[in-house]
């Protein structure tokens, strides 16, 4: 091991002096001055021995080895907030690149930007909670590019972190970008006539029943649903659904109540009969449900639709038939400017991607009877 030199200084005010400075691993662990050479070469030596001392076992690590480490000590800390998302990252993604077992010095910036372009055409999964355990689903398209960045965004920190110790002496991650990959055209998503039956007449429990049926054919909002109160259902005269001014566009509106949504409301009255400031959807504790309550959404719906569906495709199937005029119940369709104020768009651009449904373009109403129900 080479020893540096100390070195003659000048001060400010004209004395002389000696200066020690050690470097180890791309950063300064000593920098001071002496009054003489002497105490500058012993300062020199200890702090090449304390460093030597601190050094790790593994002097060249890998990134398997040295991401795991430092995940280890960001969960340790515990000022991290969503560290279970970056375990998550980490050991689905991170932690099995392929030069995850290379040492950190010889990982090249072609071995990431490699990485990433393989990652924006991998296929993207699910995990589903079910009763007996976790399970993985394919979900029909490729990793987004907005995934692949959170991604190299984590292990950008690990090869910092890296640089910080010594390791290496530059990130080969630093500035570098995922490509932005084109859009497939949005699609929105709805529930057929025959969904709709298959879903009033599927075995699920009444209360999760009642929460699908009502959303879809009153076109809530998840949240507009679950601050629902029975003092806010009218049955007599127009039934209507009155949503408050807490919503997302922070304004009041009246929404009809439609025979298949007031029946459903009818009878889980007479199963759990409430005060009028009782939610429609209360917790144990007669509070209402938290905002991540869908009723199970995820896995009754696999049993009746058989295929995949969000829970706010029962908004979407709302739009979508009063758009239509699809129930034997409307009138007539309506036009985009009724379904705007019916959902509680705030602008008419929300509600155009319907457009395409509407029989007589954009916001003209068509003339004629009942439509079909069949």
């Amino acid at each position: 091991m080479r020893i540096p030199k100390a070195w003659r200084v000048t001060r400010s005010d004209g004395t002389e002096a000696w200066r020690s400075r050690v470097r180890r691993g791309g950063r300064v662990i000593l920098d001071r001055v002496w009054e003489t050479e002497e105490k500058a070469q012993a300062a020199i030596v200890r702090a090449l021995l304390l460093h030597k001392e601190r050094a790790p076992a593994d002097a060249h690590p890998t990134l398997l080895s040295f991401g795991r480490e430092w995940m280890e000590r960001r969960d340790k800390r515990g000022t991290v907030r969503g560290m279970r998302q970056e375990w998550s990252m980490w050991n689905a993604h991170v932690s099995k690149v392929p030069f995850a077992k290379r040492r950190l010095r010889r990982i090249e910036r072609y071995h990431i930007r490699r990485w990433v372009e393989d990652s924006l055409s991998k296929e993207a999964r699910g995990v589903l909670a079910l009763r007996d355990g976790l399970e993985t689903k394919e979900l029909g398209r490729t990793l987004t590019s907005q995934t692949v960045s959170k991604h190299l965004r984590l292990l950008r920190q690990i090869l910092d972190s890296a640089v910080e110790r010594g390791h290496i002496k530059i990130n080969p991650a630093a500035r570098l970008r995922v490509p932005r990959k084109a859009r497939p055209a949005k699609r929105e998503r709805w529930l057929s006539l025959q969904e709709l039956r298959a879903l009033e007449g599927a075995e699920i429990p009444l209360k999760s029943k009642t929460l699908f049926v009502v959303a879809a054919y009153t076109g809530l909002r998840l949240g507009e649903l679950l601050a629902l109160r029975w003092k806010d259902i009218k049955f007599s005269g127009s039934p209507g659904v009155s949503v408050g001014g807490l919503t997302k566009t922070l304004k009041a509106r009246e929404v009809p109540l439609l025979p298949p949504a007031e029946q459903a409301l009818r009878t889980w009255q007479r199963a759990r009969p409430g005060l009028p400031e009782a939610f429609l959807w209360a917790n144990r504790e007669g509070g209402a449900m938290g905002r991540t309550y869908r009723g199970g959404w995820e896995r009754h719906s696999r049993a009746f639709l058989h295929r995949p569906a969000r829970f706010h495709d029962l908004r979407h199937t709302c739009a979508s038939h009063l758009i239509q005029g699809s129930w034997d119940f409307m009138v007539r369709p309506l036009s985009l400017e009724e379904v705007q104020l019916w959902l509680g768009h705030s602008s008419r651009a929300s509600t155009e991607i319907y457009a395409h449904l509407a029989p007589g373009g954009l916001g003209e109403l068509v003339k004629g009877g009942r439509a079909s129900r069949g």
